[in-house]
């Protein structure tokens, strides 16, 4: 049996409102470095309990890791890191990649340890793994390059193709197609 939310859930809140009424009245906010502290991204915090909401209201509360998913702030906001949201964005994709390096490198020192074919077969894994984990931070990076405009940041690689290589990808077999 399907449960359905109370209405409350299913209304639009005031903190919503707000932020709506802030995007439509200020078409600068995103590329200025004087961005509002009020919600002004998906308002899904809306679905949360008042003390969350009220953490999530914020941006300077808004853990780092949720901050684009409810608030909309420029490039060169100074992260809790201490970095621009640009480098801390590209450094996160780049961490993606060599956790998967990693990963592979520790799996290879195992090689003494495990059966010819379960290690062949699990280190073809990471092999795909990692090819996935570079042209996934290699598209985004080219993507979000686009509106960023900036430079990438030390530590992270350049991107092996343009965009128009990783747009032009298909996937016939994904899920859903």
């Amino acid at each position: 049996m399907q449960r359905v939310p109370p209405p409350s859930i299913l209304m639009i809140s005031p903190v919503t409102k707000l932020a709506r009424a802030e995007q439509r009245n200020s078409t600068t906010a995103a590329h200025s470095s004087e961005v509002p502290s009020r919600p002004s991204g998906t308002d899904a915090m809306a679905q949360y309990a008042p003390p969350i909401t009220n953490m999530l209201t914020d941006r300077q509360t808004t853990p780092d890791k949720y901050l684009l998913w409810f608030h909309h702030v420029p490039w060169d906001y100074r992260m809790k890191s201490g970095r621009i949201l640009w480098d801390d964005l590209a450094l996160r994709y780049q961490m993606g990649v060599d956790q998967v390096a990693a990963m592979q490198r520790q799996w290879r020192a195992l090689r003494p340890f495990v059966d010819e074919q379960r290690f062949e077969k699990t280190d073809a894994f990471f092999t795909i793994q990692l090819h996935e984990a570079r042209w996934w931070r290699d598209a985004c990076l080219e993507y979000f390059q686009t509106f960023s405009k900036r430079p990438l940041p030390a530590g992270v690689a350049a991107p092996a193709h343009p965009l128009s290589y990783y747009e032009a990808l298909d996937f016939p077999y994904a899920p859903g197609r």
